[in-house]
């Protein structure tokens, strides 16, 4: 009697909130747990993802999901699609971050994720691991939190079984030329996704990218993203990962309608725009490298450059933090060389100059 009273009124009125609680309380009054489900989902939809008791309501408001009929659901927008109404924030704090991407994660996958900080033993990202002998998992009190809530959110998907729902690509969880740890592999087994080893205590590293050279057999930069084959942070890279698999995943089935299928909407999920070319700290980048060659090959991929006779100033300074002066100063200290004034060197001078230091 309640749904025949109320329901021809909120599909006349569907964005009317207010209709929508009256709607709620009526439910309640008759004992319904629908009004319930309405309640909690008001409620979260108004709230921060860091307000008290958020991801708690998630909890409730899920258990209420699964047990609510699905065509009921769908008047509403309860749960059955891929996406939102509202865009997520991309705060600046790394904790609003690691929030914002697992509210995307269940949001866009249907695979369901607790609060940051949830996942700590990791039994079913080791137990995953224990399958490859190259890959381990670090020791958790030695990393920062960034990585930690990383390989986190890996153990939590992992535990569920729902790898399918985020990825396509495989675990790295393992080293990378002797300096660098891969959190990701991709593209067939071919790319590595990094974090400097002496880095993985930071609160949010900046990730590397390196690419399977097989003339060579061993992993160099990588020049088909280049100057994109880094990220500034590891919650940039998790959400650049996650954005672009979301083109591919096929969602959890609870997020799909039978015969009623939307695609994710990924693409506008975020409220702030990723940056196409996040800054590196440039002394970071050449402190993890390992002599002449690999400097050579850094510049070339990373300044995205093949003419010897580009200038380089201009093109360094819009791809690195810091002024011209720095970045001078740190190839001299790096590679023990003095450089006359930045503005006047091209890549090839650089480089040859960085050259006749390795052989003197």
């Amino acid at each position: 009697m309640v749904d025949e009273d109320w329901l021809p009124r909120l599909e006349a009125r569907p964005m009317d909130v207010s209709l929508r609680r009256a709607y709620a309380s009526a439910l309640l009054a008759e004992g319904d747990a629908r009004g319930e489900l309405i309640e909690l989902e008001e409620r979260i939809r108004e709230s921060p993802l860091d307000a008290p008791g958020y991801w708690n309501w998630k909890q409730q408001r899920n258990a209420l999901r699964d047990a609510i009929d699905v065509s009921w659901r769908a008047r509403f927008g309860y749960g059955v699609r891929p996406g939102r109404h509202a865009l997520l924030p991309w705060p600046d704090d790394v904790s609003g971050r690691w929030r914002s991407l697992r509210e995307f994660v269940e949001d866009f996958t249907g695979v369901r994720l607790k609060d940051i900080g949830a996942s700590t033993s990791w039994k079913a990202l080791r137990a995953q691991a224990a399958n490859d002998a190259t890959a381990f998992v670090p020791d958790g009190h030695a990393l920062g939190f960034g990585v930690r809530e990383w390989l986190g959110l890996l153990d939590e998907v992992i535990e569920q079984n729902a790898w399918q729902h985020l990825f396509r690509d495989v675990l790295g969880l393992t080293r990378v030329r002797s300096e660098f740890f891969s959190l990701f592999m991709q593209a067939e087994g071919d790319t590595h996704w990094t974090v400097a080893e002496n880095a993985l205590g930071a609160e949010d590293p900046p990730v590397y990218g390196f690419l399977l050279d097989y003339d060579g057999g061993r992993f160099v930069p990588d020049p088909r993203r280049a100057p994109y084959g880094h990220f500034a942070r590891v919650t940039d890279f998790a959400r650049a990962m996650l954005d672009a698999y979301a083109r591919e995943f096929r969602p959890h089935p609870r997020l799909e309608l039978p015969l009623e299928k939307e695609p994710p909407r990924a693409g506008r999920a975020w409220a702030t725009p990723l940056s196409a070319q996040p800054k590196v700290d440039l002394t970071e980048r050449f402190a993890y490298q390992n002599g002449i060659r690999q400097a050579q090959e850094d510049l070339s991929c990373l300044c995205g450059v093949g003419d010897e006779n580009t200038p380089m100033d201009a093109r360094l300074a819009e791809l690195f933090d810091g002024s011209v002066d720095d970045l001078v100063a740190t190839v001299e200290e790096e590679f023990d060389i003095e450089l006359r004034p930045f503005s006047g060197q091209t890549y090839g001078e650089l480089l040859d100059a960085i050259y006749r230091s390795d052989l003197d």
